[in-house]
């Protein structure tokens, strides 16, 4: 799953943002996680390089979308930014941040699109690991970026991802020695979780993008460490 925020002061123009990034999904059958702010100050206090990509509006009232992207880059100089602007003349500015591409208000759908998948083009591009699964329908090969958790029913692991579930026979203790260093961790002796994934976490229970699944006692501390750890 793509990690997407867009930071405007126009409400009106994010919810714009979000109707073209459900387009996008549908029509690409892509699963994107996107969230939105209002205000930059907001977004930089709960701001640990959670993101792929951000959409970031150069003028906002106090702080500026060039010192908010300043401020982004300190701590991840990675993540890819567009910055949202009604004035073309800050393209050049830009490039101190190293801006991955600008787009002007008002919105228009096609060249949004088109920027939104260059972007996501590049970010799977950068991110991808694939692995073997030996399926009971033949061999797959997977993006473990696309894989939310993996489940032990019996002796055989269903791996639930994005579209489909892939089946193999294994133990978790496999799975987990193969994916642990892709940022996998178990919240009880039965799943193993992407942490890219998790949405939410609340008492004895982790959102795995639209799945909840119990963090059982033994491995509550050990999870949220892992979680803590990957967040950072």
């Amino acid at each position: 799953m793509i990690n997407i925020v867009a930071i405007d002061d126009d409400l009106e123009f994010l919810h714009s943002i979000e109707d073209q990034i459900k387009k996008y999904q549908d029509e690409m059958k892509q699963t994107l996680f996107f969230s939105y702010f209002t205000s930059p100050m907001e977004f930089l206090d709960k701001f640990h390089s959670q993101y792929d990509l951000i959409f970031l509006d150069i003028d906002m009232p106090g702080i500026n979308g060039f010192e908010t992207a300043k401020e982004i880059r300190k701590s991840d100089p990675a993540v890819l930014l567009i910055f949202i602007t009604n004035m073309g003349s800050f393209a050049i500015k830009g490039y101190e941040v190293h801006a991955f591409d600008f787009i002007m208000k008002p919105l228009n759908a096609f060249s949004f699109q088109r920027s939104l998948n260059n972007a996501i083009g590049l970010i799977k591009s950068e991110n991808g690991h694939f692995i073997l699964i030996d399926g009971i329908n033949g061999t797959k090969k997977v993006d473990v970026n696309l894989i939310e958790y993996v489940e032990s029913v019996k002796h055989y692991l269903h791996f639930h991802i994005e579209n489909e579930d892939v089946i193999e026979r294994g133990t978790i203790s496999e799975a987990e020695s193969q994916l642990s260093k892709f940022g996998f961790s178990k919240c009880n002796n039965g799943c193993l979780v992407n942490l890219k994934n998790v949405s939410l976490v609340k008492k004895n229970e982790v959102v795995v993008s639209k799945n909840t699944l119990l963090i059982s006692r033994s491995k509550r501390k050990t999870f949220l460490d892992a979680l803590t750890r990957y967040s950072r």
